[in-house]
């Protein structure tokens, strides 16, 4: 029994000096500095300043509060004269101030001042080729007897073929009892500031 026992043991301490050796404990990670940490966490913590507003947009709200607090340049506007070179985007609410007295719809003519800014001579070409043969049909069609003069043809190219068709269909749907076409064109398009050619001022398109 003895000689079994010890045969036993020797197995036992033979197969334990066989296994591998256990990993190494990872090392601990050494401790930052409570100053570093503090301002780590804080910048981490801390939330983004507002950045406060830009040139264009102070000039915006100036205009709005002096001049159409009725009407103020809305969202859109903003929007599309922000996408203009700085310097052409504040030339043009130059020429928006200049105006004001006659405009009632702002935001209007600042949109359709940056899509004739960005658009390129072709395509104004092409858009009051659309323009001159929409008021030739009304002209053909609905206002024989008093058809749409040139100068507010002029005026609605102007105001760019967005605006123009709008105006156009608004013309049409009255026609029943709209006497003077040319005259409600015109009047739309100086109160939106864009004056018939030849009238003083002319438009904000270039």
């Amino acid at each position: 029994r003895g000689a079994a026992r010890g045969a036993l043991r020797g197995a036992i301490v033979g197969g334990l000096a066989a296994l591998p050796a256990p990993p190494p404990a990872p090392k601990a990670p050494k401790p930052k500095s409570a100053a570093r940490s503090n301002v780590v966490g804080a910048a981490a913590s801390a939330p983004p300043q507002p950045r406060g507003p830009g040139r264009l947009d102070k000039r915006v709200d100036f205009l709005n509060a002096k001049f159409f607090k009725s009407s103020p340049i809305d969202a859109d506007a903003r929007a599309a004269i922000a996408s203009l070179d700085p310097g052409r985007a504040l030339e043009i609410l130059k020429d928006l101030e200049s105006k004001a007295p006659d405009i009632k719809k702002p935001s209007g003519y600042v949109q359709v001042a940056v899509r004739r800014e960005l658009a390129a001579p072709d395509q104004v070409e092409q858009d009051n080729a659309k323009i001159h043969k929409r008021a030739l049909w009304l002209n053909g069609r609905v206002f024989q007897a008093n058809p749409i003069d040139d100068d507010a043809i002029g005026a609605m190219m102007g105001m760019g073929v967005m605006r123009a068709m709008e105006l156009f269909k608004e013309v049409e749907e009255k026609a029943d009892k709209m006497r003077n076409p040319s005259g409600y064109l015109k009047t739309a398009a100086v109160r939106e500031g864009f004056k018939p050619p030849g009238s003083e001022g002319g438009g904000a398109a270039r």
